[in-house]
């Protein structure tokens, strides 16, 4: 009797315990949405302490969001789809359509042809891309327009919270440039990298590169660098329709952990990066690229926004931090969450992998800054896995989304 009373005694005990755990567990989790609310109510006070007007670029940042960025994120989710999902879920319902309404053949082949022409091979697949998913979004719903919205309402959540938090991180990321002197770290992070590298640096081992290589060189880096965000919105998609609205929230939340962090980092070890700490980077640097006159414009904003200046004329995509990169910290958030699909990993490994040298060759970064953001998007990752222990393992036991399970086989893939 006393052991069976001593067990009981423990397991009852045991029960407020784990209870707690899994409180805290759930807060851990959920610690993104305190800190976006924390950094809205403080916005207007940081703006006012900061001597800044506080005035968001919205008719540029809506569009560029809001359409450029999810056109492109359609087009990199149709191509990942393609390559990692069962081709009965992808691309033989779709030709199986078009086998059996030769009608829709005589319009889509004219239709493939102009937008090639007019926009080009890029911007003609992101248009062709998104005329397919929407039909296809209509004919796997058999025409319930309800059904259809109903799909695209489970990635607009995951959708909206990422462009709510990206204008956060760019408003507080123009404080920090407003009350710190945000190259203040430079020197320090060249010396680092310095010694990484055996007494070499960045923009040393760039111009080396620009003598050896030729400019497509730069041009093919330029679009690995900025292309990057395409697998962000590809997997906001892939993951909300597939796995529900809540995963995809949770995936936006590691990401936006990811930029707190670092916005938290900038603060006590500001730098811009390599671009800033050469004297002639301009002089060498190749003026035709796009990464010429944004970096040049960085500088002259940041200038604005120093103590001297206090000019700011809207919060826009000015992202001045260079430690640690987001530019690896978000890939390899994308890689925990897309894990499951074992081919679009590896396609996405070796996109990554090419990334790399690009972030260098351009003049983004130091090396130390690569290193940096891996550690950040550990530590996002730490945060935001589940309490239930189901992200623990090689697969997700989430299952997909209940309207992705009523039509065949599944909507919008």
């Amino acid at each position: 009797m006393p052991a069976i009373y001593e067990e009981t005694q423990e397991s009852t005990t045991s029960i407020p315990r784990l209870e707690r755990v899994s409180v805290l567990a759930t807060l851990r989790v959920n610690i993104h949405y305190f800190l976006s609310c924390l950094l809205v109510v403080a916005i207007i006070p940081a703006f006012k302490a900061a001597g800044l007007h506080l005035s968001v670029s919205w008719q540029r940042l809506i569009p560029l969001y809001w359409a450029g960025f999810a056109a492109h994120s359609i087009l990199a989710a149709v191509i990942l789809a393609i390559i990692g999902l069962p081709a009965k879920m992808t691309v033989r319902p779709v030709w199986e359509r078009f086998a059996a309404q030769k009608a829709r053949l005589v319009i889509f082949v004219p239709f493939v042809v102009w937008v090639l022409w007019k926009f080009g091979v890029h911007l003609g697949l992101v248009w062709i891309s998104v005329a397919i998913v929407s039909t296809e979004l209509y004919d796997r719903s058999k025409g319930d327009l309800r059904m259809a919205a109903r799909t695209v309402a489970t990635v607009i959540p995951a959708a909206s919270y990422l462009f709510a938090g990206l204008i956060l991180v760019f408003a507080f990321n123009d404080v920090i440039a407003a009350v710190k002197d945000i190259r203040s770290y430079d020197l320090f992070f060249l010396r680092a990298d310095s010694f990484l590298l055996h007494g070499s640096t960045i923009s040393g081992l760039v111009r080396k590169a620009s003598l050896a290589f030729s400019p497509r060189t730069f041009a093919f880096a330029e679009t690995m660098y900025y292309r990057m965000f395409d697998q962000v919105g590809a997997a906001i998609i892939l993951i909300s329709v597939t796995q529900g609205a809540k995963r995809g929230l949770q995936f936006v939340g590691t990401m936006l952990t990811a930029y707190y962090v670092a916005l938290l980092v900038f603060y006590f070890w500001p730098s811009m990066g390599p671009f800033v700490t050469c004297p002639d980077h301009f002089v060498h640097f190749p003026h035709w690229l796009k990464t010429y006159e944004f970096q040049r414009t960085f500088i002259a904003n940041a200038k604005l926004m120093s103590t001297q200046y206090k000019s700011l004329s809207k919060v826009n995509t000015d992202y001045f931090i260079a430690f640690p990169s987001l530019h690896i910290a978000l890939p390899i958030i994308v890689l925990w969450f897309m894990r499951r699909w074992k081919r679009i990993v590896f396609c996405l490994v070796a996109y990554d992998i090419l990334l790399i040298p690009a972030i260098l060759l351009l003049e983004w970064h130091y090396l130390i800054d690569l290193l940096g953001g891996a550690v950040v998007a550990v530590i996002a990752i730490i945060i935001n896995r589940s309490p239930n222990g189901t992200l623990e393992k090689g697969s997700v036991t989430t299952r997909p989304s209940a309207d992705a399970l009523k039509t065949e086989p599944a909507l919008s893939l």
